[in-house]
């Protein structure tokens, strides 16, 4: 080990020699052919059963039925999921508020993306 070491690095120098370069250079396209190829083998069979973006733009959530007397009283809600959409200004901000500060404490101090969060 230490006699292909030496062989590659050139002493006299103190850097690598042409066939040190020539092995860095193939074993870092190898890894970088490597990490491409993992990275779009994970995207296309991560994805296989992702909606598209027209489908996210375009998706209405389940609805209960809501059955009413004559009178207009509700008499019940059938569904398997019960949700009531409502407008986020609605929203009361003890809803919101710990999830914001579970996730990013400086929400309100940025624009959309905290780049001192994102560099650590």
């Amino acid at each position: 080990m230490r006699a292909t070491l030496r062989r590659l690095y050139d002493l006299s120098l103190g850097r690598l020699n042409k066939e040190g370069r020539w092995l860095l250079a193939t074993v870092g396209a190898a890894g970088m052919a490597f990490g491409l190829g993992g990275a779009w083998g994970a995207w296309t069979h991560l994805c296989d059963n992702c909606p598209s973006i027209a489908q996210i733009y375009a998706f209405e959530p389940k609805e209960a039925t809501r059955l009413y007397a004559i009178d207009g009283s509700l008499l019940a809600g059938l569904a398997v999921e019960r949700r009531t959409p409502i407008e986020l200004a609605d929203l009361p901000p003890h809803v919101y508020q710990p999830f914001i500060a579970v996730e990013d404490r400086r929400f309100w101090g940025h624009r959309g993306v905290d780049v001192r969060r994102f560099v650590k």
